[in-house]
């Protein structure tokens, strides 16, 4: 599971812009020892501080640009096992500690080449499983293979009816439950027997 910490926030000044940066990163690895993860946990994935400037019209003629201070983005991610206790515990620490942060929940497949390559072998299997019913149900057998097709792959998210996609809580209030969702991945393969007849 993927927390995805954003934060968008505007200041009069550079050094203030920093300095609040500073303590929001700090205050999301307290999210994490808050709650006993290792503090790498956290990656920084983005962060700018960028000069801000608004348009100026004099009778209704725009006549340049005006300085408005500096905008601050800083975007982190934290990984961790799909387990609800500990993710919610470090929303709600960042509602009530990093000022405008938004947050989002992801899952995702960690190691998809592995599963990837499982389907593929199971995809392969289950083919001659089918081809093998289908040619004695003829009253033949397989032959060599003719051709292999390898289809396109998919990864997708299976959600169902119960799933609980609540994330947070406001300041103060209690976290709600985040079951998250199962992943599924699907390769496509096409073999192509000679059927053989014993006959």
């Amino acid at each position: 599971m993927r927390i995805r910490i954003e934060v968008n926030s505007h200041f009069a000044s550079n050094e203030a812009a920093y300095e609040q940066a500073k303590a929001n990163s700090l205050q999301l690895l307290a999210s994490l020892k808050n709650v006993g993860l290792d503090e790498t946990l956290a990656k920084t994935i983005n962060f700018n501080i960028s000069e801000d400037s608004k348009p100026i019209y004099e009778k209704g003629r725009w006549t340049g640009y005006k300085k408005n201070g500096f905008d601050l983005n800083q975007l982190f991610y934290i990984d961790l096992p799909s387990e609800n206790k500990e993710a919610n515990d470090i929303v709600k620490y960042c509602t009530e500690n990093v000022p405008y942060a938004e947050i989002k929940l992801d899952s995702y497949i960690s190691e998809p080449r592995k599963h990837k390559l499982e389907a593929i072998s199971l995809a392969v299997k289950d083919a001659k499983e089918k081809a093998e019913i289908i040619a004695a149900s003829l009253g033949c057998a397989l032959g060599s293979i003719l051709e292999v097709n390898y289809g396109c792959a998919e990864t997708r998210g299976i959600c169902y009816e119960d799933c609980d996609y609540s994330v947070g809580a406001a300041p103060g209030g209690t976290p709600l439950a985040f079951n998250g969702q199962e992943e599924e991945i699907e390769e496509a393969v096409i073999v192509i027997w000679q059927i053989q007849n014993p006959r």
